[in-house]
Parts: C-alpha cells; structure tokens; sequence
C-alpha cells in the first residue's frame, strides 16, 4: 500500500535515508577497524559481535526506509480540501475524558498507520472517535483541520 505525502515529506524522508546510509557506512569502517587492527579480531569478539548487531539492525532500517519511498505517492496540497482529515492534515482535537486539546500533524506527530491516524483519516469537524490505544480508550472530538503545506 502506498503511503500519501506531500513533496516537502518526501524530501525529508530523503534525507533521513541519506543520514542513515552516512552513520551505516562509518560503523562498516569500525568494523574493519576491530578486525584489522591485529590481523585477528579474536582479541574482541564482544565489541565485534556488537557492532555487527548494530549494522544488521541499521541495514534493515534502511531497506525499510527505500521501501517506505519507493511506495510514496505525491500529493499537492492544493488538491486538498480542509473539509475532511487526510494525510496531508493537521488536526486539532479534544479530549473528552481529559478535557485538554490536541493537535495531531500526519507526517510529524501522528503517522497514517498508528491507531489515532487511522481513526481519524475521513473524518470531519464535529465528529467524535472512540479510539483503543495501548494507553486506554481516548475519546475525540474533531475541533479544526488544517492542510500542510
């Protein structure tokens, strides 16, 4: 399924891609530097072992991260209309049971597959969700939506 961003997004996603690949190319010269630096990594397997945890770990963030932008489909903002919630929008919220406002900014704050996100996608101002998080029930009520740009 493809995820809906503005170009702005994108390019930031980018860029996170790129920060990433910088940080899992250096921890790939640590590597060769605990193995290289006597001929035999022997002498520190554990510091080995941990970095090689750590660059599995990183690889798989970063083939998630070219996954996730290969799939992104670009939409203008313009296109957008601030009458219903959308990916492109910036919800501000009340909380029933705590009585206190929220906002809620797909791609900064909220993401369009959390549980908030999903309830609130093609919603409009007035309507209220009912929504079970890992931290109990919350109940909204949808107070303003904004377009991001």
């Amino acid at each position: 399924m493809s995820k809906l961003m503005t170009y702005k997004q994108l390019e930031e996603k980018k860029k996170e891609l790129v920060k990433l690949k910088k940080k899992y190319a250096q921890l790939g010269k640590k590597v060769s530097e605990v193995a290289g630096s006597s001929g035999s990594f022997s002498h520190n397997i554990p510091g080995y072992v941990g970095l090689m945890d750590r660059i599995n770990g990183m690889a798989l963030k970063v083939t998630q991260l070219e996954k996730e932008i290969s799939s992104i489909k670009i939409v203008d903002p313009k296109d957008v209309s601030s009458d219903i919630v959308s990916v492109l929008s910036c919800v501000t919220v009340l909380d029933i049971l705590k009585k206190k406002k929220e906002k809620y900014c797909f791609g900064k704050n909220i993401s369009q597959d959390s549980l908030i996100g999903k309830a609130l996608i093609g919603k409009k101002i007035g309507e209220r969700i009912k929504v079970k998080t890992p931290k109990g029930e919350k109940e909204l009520e949808i107070l303003k939506i904004e377009v991001l740009n």
